[in-house]
């Protein structure tokens, strides 16, 4: 019994677990939420979501000046690694294929989003998923989630 107690001391307290307690956590806030870039002057965001096979993902979208009008959906591939959020894009001739380049690193604390070169922060825009309509973007209607779940590469 001493010996279980021991090597559950040491599994909880190792520096591998804490890194997979951490990034679940990190997860747990971006999951489901928009987030916009500040200072920017027509806007820009990512929403981050689960698909429903379970692979995290984020959308990226650029909206119009004062008026939320999508011009471009970009999807990613999310991974976190030590602390850092990579958002990979799969640059693979043929879709059959995968070759994830990453194409942005971020780092969340204190409640902000920061790409890790410290060029660009980000605030929480909403504790939902926002997206909009890419196929009529000038509407300024909202795209269920579900529709995003269903995204696949």
């Amino acid at each position: 019994m001493l010996k279980i107690c021991c090597i559950l001391y040491f599994l909880l307290i190792s520096p591998v677990n804490k890194i997979f307690i951490d990034n679940a956590a990190i997860w747990k806030q971006l999951d489901e939420t928009t987030w916009r870039k500040e200072n920017n002057w027509a806007g820009e965001g990512y929403t981050f979501y689960q698909t429903n096979d379970g692979v995290k993902r984020c959308v990226s979208q650029v909206y119009g000046s004062g008026v939320y009008v999508v011009s471009e959906l970009t999807f990613y591939k999310v991974e976190i690694k030590n602390d850092t959020i990579q958002l990979l894009i799969n640059i693979a001739a043929s879709p059959a294929h995968r070759d994830y380049q990453v194409m942005e690193k971020l780092i969340l604390n204190d409640g902000k989003m920061k790409t890790s070169d410290n060029k660009f922060s980000f605030v929480l825009f909403s504790k939902t998923p926002v997206i909009y309509d890419i196929q009529n973007p000038s509407s300024g209607k909202m795209i269920p989630i579900e529709e995003l779940k269903k995204h696949q590469e």
